[in-house]
């Protein structure tokens, strides 16, 4: 059985925008999806209706609590609507986080906070453990191993001489969705501290965990990426992946070699989704 990820609304004060949009960077890094003010009101919207359609669409409400938000009206107002519709529907989830010290309100006194104002890394641990637990992490990435294969197939029978800016895209983006989950849920397992890792920090720390995926054929296909975004209307040929994978797999048909680096990427998207550990278990019990 898999779970719809968590729709998380963060009601905030604007004096507090520095530490609303670094939380929304995490959030959205981690695949969660996030309603955030500054994302989603464009110019000429309504602000009202807009908050109240993000926060009707939402299951969890993350209130920033400072002693300027808890005064303010629309926190005010945002809190009082997520208060009635869980008495009324108990379909929406509340989550104080406090990053500093101020008067609690009446309705939130008796919930436990994610406190910010020591170790942000720990309310931060704290906060994404209560809106996406271990287990739901570990089920969103099979959806995304799914999608992946498909979109590999499909390129993978591409013509050469064209591009595809929109699949390349999406394997891209589901690759790097899932490494930064596979890391999330190994620092959690660890209790280490969360931070910000480049691509090749990330893949050295999972390669410490015992689950290598350092792939030429992935920084091929990244390097490949990085052209089509850098091209703009301009098509860069499938043919130029082809190219870069005969040389790592060498054979006589372009598309032979396309195939088989698309076959290793499956393989890399296999190794960060599923715990091996978890699967050789599995396969001594059956």
């Amino acid at each position: 059985m898999t779970h719809a990820k968590p729709k998380v609304f963060i009601s905030h004060s604007s004096q507090d925008k520095n530490f609303v949009e670094s939380l929304a960077k995490d959030f959205r890094g981690l695949g969660i999806n996030v309603w955030y003010d500054k994302w989603e009101i464009a110019v000429g919207d309504s602000i009202v209706d807009k908050i109240f359609e993000g926060l009707e669409a939402s299951d969890t409400l993350v209130i920033v609590l400072s002693q300027v938000s808890v005064s303010s009206r629309w926190v005010k107002e945002e809190l009082s609507t997520a208060v009635m519709r869980r008495i009324s529907e108990n379909n929406i989830r509340i989550l104080p986080a406090l990053i500093e010290s101020c008067d609690i309100p009446t309705p939130l006194k008796h919930i436990r906070y994610a406190d910010f104002r020591g170790n942000r890394e720990d309310g931060l641990f704290d906060l994404l453990e209560a809106i996406m637990p271990g287990h739901l992490m570990w089920q969103s990435l099979a959806p995304l191993y799914e999608q992946l294969c498909i979109l590999c197939d499909k390129l993978a029978e591409g013509d050469l001489d064209t591009g595809a800016v929109e699949i390349t895209f999406k394997i891209n983006f589901f690759l790097e969705s899932a490494l930064n989950l596979r890391v999330e849920i190994e620092s959690r397992r660890a209790r280490e501290s969360l931070k910000a890792l480049t691509f090749l920090e990330q893949l050295n720390l999972l390669a410490n965990k015992g689950v290598d995926v350092h792939s030429q054929t992935w920084n091929m296909f990244r390097n490949y990426s990085a052209l089509e975004a850098h091209a703009g209307e301009s098509k860069v040929p499938l043919r130029i992946l082809a190219e870069s994978f005969q040389r790592r797999y060498p054979t006589k048909d372009l598309g032979e070699s396309l195939k088989r680096g698309m076959e290793r990427l499956k393989e890399v998207m296999h190794n960060i989704c599923f715990d091996q550990d978890s699967l050789n278990r599995s396969g001594k019990n059956n």
